[in-house]
């Protein structure tokens, strides 16, 4: 009686291919399907936001990360913290000290461009007063 060699026992497919996908690129594409989105955004995000906290940790920058879920929930990430990043963009970063709303040109926009610009004010509203309200709770 033979035993077989390590080579011939392996889960590995014949012609060399691999039984799983292992760390291999996958193409970009739009994912169509609602539990798979939300899935995988959950896992780009917590690896968004480990590199964000490395980048400051090791290199002593400020980092802050807003990244809004496809059921539009907000995820802020932060290096010290996000709120103390974006208090400082908004109190200097800006060259006047103004917030990035303040320094549109308005009246050089189309109306698309209107259009796209109401919609992000009122989503940083909407933030705003979400905030407001779980600090009064």
């Amino acid at each position: 009686m033979t035993i077989p060699a390590a080579a011939d026992r392996s889960p590995a497919k014949k012609n060399n291919q691999k039984a799983t996908k292992g760390r291999q690129k996958i193409p970009i594409r739009k994912i169509e399907e609602k539990s798979q989105l939300q899935v995988t955004f959950s896992k780009r995000r917590k690896g968004l936001f480990r590199k964000a906290t490395e980048l400051g940790l090791l290199y002593g920058a400020h980092v802050a990360v807003i990244a809004f879920s496809p059921g539009g929930k907000v995820f802020p990430c932060g290096y010290p913290d996000a709120d103390s990043v974006l208090r400082r963009y908004a109190g200097g970063g800006g060259g006047r000290g103004a917030f990035w709303w303040e320094e549109e040109k308005v009246e050089e926009m189309g109306l698309e461009e209107l259009e796209e610009f109401v919609g992000a004010v009122e989503k940083v509203r909407e933030n705003v007063m979400n905030r407001i309200t779980r600090l009064h709770v």
